[in-house]
């Protein structure tokens, strides 16, 4: 017998309560056979075919049929391959999403271990166009596009045809922070994200009127009587940051209490800007005295004392595995499945973000969510 994919949800459907009172028959259905007939009917509506119906059944069940769509329709560029990138790029393509990845970079031995696409006979090859065939073996339905060029390269041309942009380069906080203006002039979503050894980070930027919906279960009161469960769906909006904004938060500002709720990632991040800043992150040859001297220039500006703030080893220590794109694969793992929930909420429009940053401190296995600047 041939079965139709879209046979799995009439299957259920057809699975009824008949019984009879005189000459009329009466059906009854479950509210799960009412909830099914509802994503029927409005898969038709919005034009999903029967193989997205089949291969993305349990997320249409989650999620609904006009998240689903949302994905499918999603324009979604990737910058920088990378361990917590490649991550992101398996989750979104399995979910029903086309990605476009963008690198300039080629395939050097240390990628092997984190970047799972690639093979020892990539070695020398442009990394996207190396990792973009075995990409899209992992679902037929999406397209993976490739996008040959710098990231500095990017502009407003560029970024215009994108709805949401996910940038990884740590190495040059400037590059992020100038992408992430561009993406502002262009009404694109702003994420970036990196992990270094054994910590990560991940940062939104959603715009100064982000709209979502979120959904709260009221349940009845003790001793009600034939009253359901309500499902209440209410429109939020939130405000965010630009990067720039974050980064460069007045540490003094900050309250004793919510000095100490900062993680260390964040100040190592900052460091890496300040340093950059000198012109001495290009070379690649700064020493980790160099960079202690522009961390304590930066706490004799802020009028800080480091114990009031971070350990300064750890931080300069952060630093420094960051600048050698040092990356663990389990870190890897996490980072980007929290990055890849972050985008799927975005592009749904279902529960609030993260505001607005995520960071993963793997040595106590905790994650950490900082909204900075604080007002």
């Amino acid at each position: 017998i041939n079965i139709s994919p879209w046979s799995f949800y009439s299957t259920e459907i057809l699975c009824l309560t008949l019984f009879k009172i005189n000459d009329l028959i009466i059906i009854t259905l479950s509210n799960h056979q009412r909830n099914i007939i509802n994503i029927f009917n409005t898969m038709v509506e919005v034009d999903i075919s029967e193989n997205e119906a089949a291969l993305y059944d349990r997320q249409i069940r989650l999620w609904g049929v006009e998240a689903q769509k949302r994905m499918r329709d999603a324009k979604v560029l990737i910058c920088g391959l990378r361990g917590t990138t490649i991550e992101l790029c398996k989750n979104l393509i399995l979910a029903g999403i086309s990605v476009t990845i963008q690198d300039s970079d080629t395939v050097k031995p240390e990628d092997l271990g984190t970047q799972f696409f690639l093979r020892e006979e990539d070695i020398g090859k442009n990394k996207v166009e190396a990792s973009q065939a075995r990409m899209q073996e992992l679902n037929p339905l999406v397209e993976v596009s490739i996008l040959v060029k710098p990231l500095a390269d990017l502009d407003g041309a560029i970024i215009s045809k994108f709805d949401y942009v996910c940038a990884c380069a740590t190495k040059s906080v400037g590059s992020l922070i100038k992408l992430n203006n561009v993406c502002r002039e262009n009404s694109a979503l702003f994420f970036c994200t990196d992990s270094f050894g054994l910590y990560g980070y991940l940062f939104l930027d959603l715009g100064n009127e982000y709209k979502y919906i979120e959904t709260t279960i009221e349940t009845p009161k003790p001793g009600e009587e034939g009253e359901e469960e309500k499902k209440i769906q209410k429109e939020q909006i939130l405000r965010f940051s630009t990067l720039e904004e974050a980064i460069n938060t007045k540490w003094k500002s900050l309250s004793t209490k919510k000095r100490k709720r900062v993680p260390e990632t964040f100040f190592t991040l900052r460091t890496l800007y300040e340093v950059e800043k000198a012109n001495k992150i290009s070379n690649g040859n700064e020493t980790k005295i160099e960079m202690d001297a522009v961390l304590e220039k930066l706490l004799k500006n802020e009028q800080m004392e480091p114990a009031q703030l971070f350990q300064t080893e750890n931080v300069l220590e952060s630093a420094e595995t960051a600048r050698l794109g040092a990356e663990i694969n389990p870190v890897c793992a996490v980072m980007g499945g929290v990055v890849g929930q972050e985008v799927l909420k975005a592009i749904s429009r279902k529960d609030k973000p993260i505001t607005n940053f995520f960071f993963f401190d793997g040595v106590q296995s905790r994650g950490t969510v900082r909204n900075l600047p604080t007002k």
